[in-house]
């Protein structure tokens, strides 16, 4: 490759660049809230904002994210949007068909539009000037305003393809076999080629496009045609022109560029040749909007800080090894093929040096480059020559860096520390292999990084960072605590004498001969760092695998492919300190970017609004900060960016409190702030985009009002009650004690009372002359046994009855015995057989189960003659008693006799059991919870077969 044809090459790189930037794009899909992937229009409207609409509705790009408009009379399908004078935007879609124009707040009006039945993108056009929507259903084209619409003229045939407008406003029609001005509602003739899409480049200048060729038109007349090569046979669809460039999109696939009468096909350079383009736009700062059929939108930014070197510019491949800043204007660049001299003047050459680059081309690489009194010294590898090589060694090691000073220090980095006489450098002007003479330093891995301090020579590679004496005697290491045994990959110094070095995974600083890291791996996004540099203003530039980091007042950003980068992996750093420029090598190309006149690092202007507070949970809006009360102390808060358009999404950073509050970076423009405490509160926020630092603080102060149980009056008036309450307490204690006693005293003596009547009852006068005369019975001859043991079991029942009286509780077992005997008298006294079946399940022995004395015998008593006796059955009387858990004993006496309602009405009118109402009042003296109920007992099909009593006692 000849130097001509280089040069050229260049001087089309530099022009290039300063139009659209660099070969990078940004993608806007479903994360950045694309309503959907099928995009078919895009404007930007009075305010600057951009409008897209899409297959989902419409939405506007504001503060990096698109915003959806959210009402049901948006059709849903948007074919074209143009933007209105008076905000908001025009926009004509289908699903329902109509003509509206739509408002950020979410407000819609509809137009006035012939009633065709459906709209097409490609036949629809807006004409500024006229403030008028076209548009076409192929028979006709009609006119449509904010008052009115009307035909404008039928169309002769078919083969109407699209209207546009130019952008200086004439109305084209184009057909598959002609080109037409609409003009006073006629169609008038331009051209006899066939044309697919029109653009205006100036005042009666404009291009159609077709297939296989466009058209040159001026004052109405054909200037000239231009063949291109369309090996897909495209047809282009959409046309927009920016500066002295023309873009056009194909209809199936295809986004092309028209320079100097040559068309390019960017798509392929991009990689972008599968989407399918439907609508291109530039915005007011030339950003290429261009709308996909299913792969959201691409835009192609007009950066102009970085320029970038690609083997499409002159390279033989675009992967950058190693980069030398020579001179103010000379740097020489390494790919893995080749090397490179850019001598920078008004444009950019390349130029060869054979006796160099044949060394390379063939089994060498350059890991080292420096000037020493105009002299270049490499550091080669891979071959019989090479430079900085010790002759005493049996084989080539190369150098991995060189330091020279402006005196005649030189010295070299091998796996050990080497320095080169001066007169070995200037004795010749041939090219030989140097030799160096070794520094007992020790080995030190490969070193890659010398630098000058007043102390002596720092040099660092693998493991360690070593200080080298001034007199070249002796080294001395300098521990890297945090990091033992890392891989060093650097070492500068800025303006302050300040040292830093870096590793694949943190950044230190040196202080007191003491290394301190001062960014790391998790800081950094958890990106491995590959280079770094420091350059004339004080800043720090960070290369990693996914994009360049940049450190300025204690803040971070990062520039990514984005911002231009051809690759977001970088291999190495140079800064050129004599015109301040930063070249950047990656895996895809070079970057060089302009410190000096680049915005880096300066603060972000755009102000910080505050929208609104939202009280979460309740669901209240406030405009501006104010007092809240104390349940509304969980809150949202809504801000955004004024004016800012750019294209990429700002990173916010707050913090609550500012007084030894840390920071909260996020790219949400809510933040939630849960559970406040009361009292006054300050929310500051700030917003930054990659390269630029933060803005100054927004702040927004509100108050949260202690709860009512906090206030002073309420302590006053707590207080207060608090002394009246214990008063009154202490009254209806004291009040409350005395009728306790009393009650006590009554109950005591009521409970005697009845206990003795119980007992009475129990041995009730008929019971005792009924046992008398069973006792005479029994005298009869021949019974006189019989009759002696009914009165021992009488006398013991009577015994142990009279036993019970005074006491308040019995023992189970005893009072089961009771039973037991009363039982069996009447087992003897009754003239039919009686069966009594206990069945005991108690948690605790019968003994330690305390109950009320008497209290079973009644129900048994009424079983017996109230309920057996009647009836003509043998008598059946079944007794269980369960005790549970909870401290209760349950006791259900069933017996088979005639029933509770038979019973009663067998008895006597105004009769009333003494002993079961008398057993039933100490039940619920003795505790409140118990109880004593009387169940009618049926069978099947309802016929009562007896009674059952149920009584449940706590017992202790």
């Amino acid at each position: 490759m000849n130097e001509k044809v280089i040069k050229n090459l260049l001087v089309l790189f530099f022009s290039f660049t300063q139009l659209y930037g660099q070969e990078s794009y940004v993608k806007i899909d479903y994360d950045r809230h694309l309503p959907s992937l099928s995009v078919y229009g895009i404007c930007q409207g009075a305010d600057g904002v951009v409008w897209v609409g899409t297959e989902n509705g419409i939405a506007y790009f504001q503060n990096g994210f698109m915003h959806k408009v959210h009402n049901p009379a948006i059709p849903s399908f948007i074919l074209r949007i143009y933007p209105c004078v008076d905000q908001g935007v025009y926009a004509v879609g289908n699903n329902p068909t109509k003509i509206i124009k739509v408002f950020k707040n979410g407000s819609v009006e509809e137009m006035p539009y012939a009633k065709i039945y459906r709209f097409t993108g490609a036949l629809c056009t807006y004409n500024k000037f006229e403030k008028a929507i076209y548009y076409s259903d192929w028979t006709h084209i009609y006119r449509s305003t904010d008052e009115t619409y009307d035909t404008v003229c039928a169309i002769n045939g078919n083969g109407l393809i699209s209207l546009e407008t130019t952008r200086f406003g004439k109305n084209i029609a184009n057909f598959d076999n002609r080109l037409l001005q609409i003009k006073d509602k006629k169609l008038i003739p331009i051209h006899h080629f066939p044309a697919a899409s029109t653009c205006e480049s100036g005042h009666d200048v404009f291009t159609s496009f077709w297939t296989n060729g466009l058209f040159h038109i001026r004052n109405d007349s054909l200037i000239s045609t231009i063949s291109w090569q369309n090996s897909h046979d495209i047809q282009p669809m959409h046309a927009t022109c920016v500066g002295n460039k023309t873009w056009f999109v194909g209809l199936k696939s295809g986004l092309f560029c028209l320079e100097n009468n040559v068309v390019d096909n960017i798509a392929d350079h991009f990689g972008l040749s599968h989407l399918q383009f439907t609508y291109i736009f530039n915005d007011k700062k030339n950003n290429l909007w261009c709308a996909t059929n299913g792969q959201g939108i691409i835009i192609i930014p007009n950066y102009k800080y970085l320029k970038n070197i690609t083997q499409q510019n002159g390279l033989s491949d675009n992967f950058i090894s190693h980069i030398f800043p020579c001179t103010r204007d000379t740097t020489i660049i390494c790919t893995q093929q080749k090397m490179y001299k850019i001598i920078k003047r008004k444009n950019a050459i390349e130029m060869h040096q054979p006796q160099i680059d044949g060394r390379l081309q063939s089994n060498s690489d350059i890991y080292a480059l420096s000037i020493f009194k105009r002299k270049l010294l490499f550091g080669l590898s891979k071959g019989n020559h090479n430079f900085l090589t010790p002759t005493s060694d049996g084989y080539a090691l190369a150098a991995t860096c060189i330091y020279c000073d402006s005196v005649n220090t030189i010295l070299a980095g091998f796996s050990y520390l080497g320095y080169i006489k001066n007169e070995q450098i200037t004795s010749s002007n041939e090219q030989k292999t140097i030799p160096v003479t070794r520094i007992p330093c020790g080995n030190s891995g490969r070193i890659t990084s010398i630098i000058k301090v007043d102390s002596g020579y720092l040099y660092c590679g693998d493991g360690k960072i070593s200080l080298l004496h001034n007199d070249l005697s002796g080294c001395t290491t300098l521990p890297c605590s945090h990091e033992l045994g890392g891989y060093f990959l650097g070492l500068a110094q800025n303006s302050q004498n300040q040292v830093f070095t870096l590793t694949r995974k943190a950044l230190y600083a040196l202080k007191a001969n003491q290394w301190h890291p001062i960014l790391n791996y998790e800081e950094a996004g958890g990106q491995i760092f590959t280079d770094f540099q420091l350059d004339p203003f004080g800043h720090i530039w960070i290369s990693t695998e996914n994009g360049l980091l940049f450190l300025a007042d204690n803040s971070i950003s990062r520039i990514t492919t984005f911002n231009g980068l051809p690759s977001n992996n970088i291999h190495t750093l140079e800064i050129n300190k004599l015109d301040s420029s930063l070249w950047i090598g990656t895996a895809a190309g070079l970057s060089v970017l302009k410190l000096a006149e680049s915005p880096l690092g300066t603060k972000f202007e755009h102000q910080l609004i505050f929208k609104q507070l939202i009280i979460l949970g309740n669901n209240k809006k406030y405009s501006q900060a104010t007092t809240l009360p104390h349940s509304e102390n969980s809150l949202s808060i809504e801000f955004e960016l004024q004016g800012y358009e750019g294209l990429a999404v700002p990173d916010y950073r707050f913090r609550l409190n500012q007084l030894n509050a840390t920071w909260t970076q996020s790219q949400k423009s809510t933040v939630e702030l849960l559970s406040l405490s009361s009292g006054y509160h300050q929310f500051e926020i700030q917003a930054r985009i990659p390269g630029y630092t933060w803005s100054d603080s927004s702040i927004v102060a509100f108050n949260i009002a202690p709860p009512w149980w906090k206030l002073w009056e309420t302590y006053l008036l707590s207080t207060a009650l608090a002394l009246i309450v214990t008063i009154i307490l202490y009254k209806i204690r004291v009040n409350s004690l005395k009728n306790e006693e009393r009650k006590k005293r009554n109950l005591l003596i009521k409970i005697n009372e009845l206990e003795l009547r119980a007992l009475s009852a129990n041995m009730n006068p008929h019971f005792i002359f009924n046992a008398l005369n069973s006792v005479q019975y029994f005298i009869l001859p021949l019974k006189n046994r019989a009759a002696t043991d009914f009165i021992a079991n009488l006398s013991k029942l009577i015994r142990l009855n009279m036993e019970a009286v005074g006491k308040k509780l019995v023992n189970l077992k005893g009072e089961l015995e009771r039973i037991h005997l009363y039982v069996e008298l009447e087992k003897e006294r009754i003239d039919r057989p009686l069966l009594f079946d206990k069945n005991i399940n108690t948690i605790d022995e019968l003994t330690s189960i305390w109950l009320p004395s008497m209290i079973i015998q009644p129900a048994i008593e009424n079983s017996i003659w109230h309920g057996i006796m009647p009836s003509n059955r043998d008598g059946i009387i079944k007794m269980d008693i369960i005790q549970n858990t909870q401290g209760f004993l349950e006791i259900k006496i069933t017996d088979n006799g005639i029933g509770l309602k038979k019973s009663m009405h067998q008895k006597n009118n105004g009769h009333n059991s003494v002993a079961i109402n008398l057993t039933k009042q100490r039940l619920t003296l003795q505790h409140p919870t118990n109880s004593y109920s009387i169940y009618e007992i049926y069978d099947n099909n309802g016929v009562s077969i007896g009674t059952q009593v149920h009584i449940v006692i706590k017992v202790k």
